[in-house]
């Protein structure tokens, strides 16, 4: 009720000083499947505030949270409302504090297969995501409907990305260039037999598997690898685990097809006449282009092995990926001399035990984001830290760590040496925590721990002298 009184105060002041606001808004409650909703619904929730948007040329609406313009051929999503204010409770404070969050983070993406237009009460299709539509830092999962024909070029991207559900019956559904690039998380895609065009630099960078509808008439993939439907033209090479294979009948690759795969190697089909491998390096046939090399990767500042299966690598920006299955057990930690330039590390595979003490991450004092990808029975991620999952104990954290609330423990020497920590919460699941656990966190100015029975390690290298407890102590 108070919104729709601010709504209608919101346009007196819009009559009287005869501004021109740039969007039409409706006002959007919170409901699991938009796309369910009736003509009527949706309707009554719509308020007409007309204008044109910053390009002046189309006029531009709201709805579902979603920015949308009426073009002939239907709706085109063109942006989306990315944040809201949210009240938040706070336990420790028993009170309440509003912040903004960003939507794409917190729920599902689905896009209705049509929007009532409040202009002429007519539903009419969404037929269009439109260029860089959903092109955002926190998207994790979107799920389109089978009226979608066009998906504009880096419509959907961001290095969050975890899934992307195309409707089975979508048809003549054209994907435009660079969608789901660098989407590390985006561990499978499946393309439905409705798609008939795929854009360069699709999936560039990700660790995705591919599959297609065997009824796609353009399309086909093989063992999590993209190609056109004769076999003829490589688009994306996946997210392969042992030795690549390059099927006899390829006469091209798409430029970055091998961009993130890392160390694998790779052979030609003999028969293949346009490309050959040398020395773990793939070639056109008459060498005037490398293609992939896996012993030599671009932008990489060390890579070695971490285990009897398991390799890592290191990029110039800071990304270590440990890949392979086994147990990370080398002493000494071979990239302890990077320490200082590892900002993320990420964990592909099924790693089945850690060092003891955190002793591959302790001392990383600018490490911001760490993860598993995909299922691991041993360990899992969540909210940039790494939980052991026998005991459900945090064993690796970083500056941006938010402890979930399933966490019973902090592990010994967790955070240690992570000077970009300034703050935390612990909250009221944590019974347990270890000795050293914010060793060297000389930037952790306060803690605030919510269990009252949380046992504290008894040493002084548990918790800084300087840092502030809330709560128990």
């Amino acid at each position: 009720m108070k919104k729709r009184i601010m709504i209608f105060l919101v346009s007196i002041v819009i009559t009287i000083t005869c501004v021109t606001p740039a969007y039409v808004f409706a006002d959007n409650e919170e409901t699991e499947d938009p796309s369910e909703s009736t003509i009527e619904d949706v309707s009554s929730e719509i308020v007409e505030v007309p204008g044109e948007d910053a390009l002046g040329d189309t006029t531009q609406y709201i709805a579902y949270n979603l920015h949308y313009s009426l073009n002939n051929d239907g709706i085109h999503i063109v942006g989306h409302e990315e944040y809201e204010e949210r009240g938040i409770y706070e336990e420790v404070t028993s009170g309440f504090y509003t912040e903004m969050i960003c939507l794409c983070s917190q729920e599902i993406r689905q896009i209705p297969s049509e929007i009532v237009h409040y202009i002429d009460g007519v539903s009419y299709p969404v037929v269009a995501i439109d260029a860089e539509a959903f092109h955002c830092q926190h998207l994790k999962n979107i799920v389109l409907p089978d009226s979608i024909k066009s998906i504009g070029d880096t419509a959907i991207a961001g290095p969050e990305l975890r899934s992307v559900t195309i409707d089975e019956n979508v048809s003549d559904l054209v994907i435009g260039k660079n969608n789901f690039a660098k989407a590390t998380y985006l561990e499978n895609f499946h393309i439905p037999a409705g798609v008939i065009e795929i854009g360069d630099g699709c999936f560039v960078g990700s660790k995705t598997n591919i599959t297609v509808d065997e009824d796609n008439q353009y399309y086909t993939s093989v063992n999590g690898a993209l190609y056109s439907k004769d076999m003829t033209h490589l688009l994306y090479a996946g997210n392969p685990k042992q030795t690549f294979v390059l099927p006899g009948t390829v006469e091209t690759i798409a430029e970055g097809a091998f961009d993130g795969v890392v160390g694998i190697p790779v052979t030609v089909e003999a028969g293949n006449e346009y490309f050959i491998v040398e020395n773990g390096a793939l070639y056109t046939k008459d060498k005037s282009l490398l293609i992939y090399d896996e012993n030599k990767i671009p932008g990489v500042m060390a890579s070695g092995t971490c285990g009897e299966n398991l390799t890592w690598v290191l990029s110039d920006e800071g990304r270590l990926e440990i890949h392979g299955d086994g147990a990370l057990t080398c002493d000494p930690i071979p990239w302890e001399e990077y320490k200082q330039s590892i900002k993320i590390a990420g964990f592909y595979g099924t790693i089945t035990s850690l060092p003891e003490d955190n002793a591959a991450f302790s001392g990383c004092p600018n490490l911001q984001r760490v993860f598993v990808f995909g299922v691991n029975p041993y360990y899992n991620s969540d909210r940039d830290s790494i939980i052991e999952e026998s005991t459900q104990k945090l064993v690796i954290g970083c500056k941006d760590t938010v402890i979930r609330r399933s966490v019973k423990g902090i592990g010994r020497y967790a955070f240690s040496g992570c000077t970009g920590l300034s703050e935390i919460a612990i909250p009221i699941s944590v019974e347990e925590i270890d000795k050293g656990a914010f060793n060297g966190c000389s930037g952790l100015e306060s803690i605030t721990i919510v269990n009252p029975d949380c046992v504290i390690f008894d040493d002084a290298s548990t918790i800084p002298s300087t840092t502030v407890i809330h709560g128990c102590a």
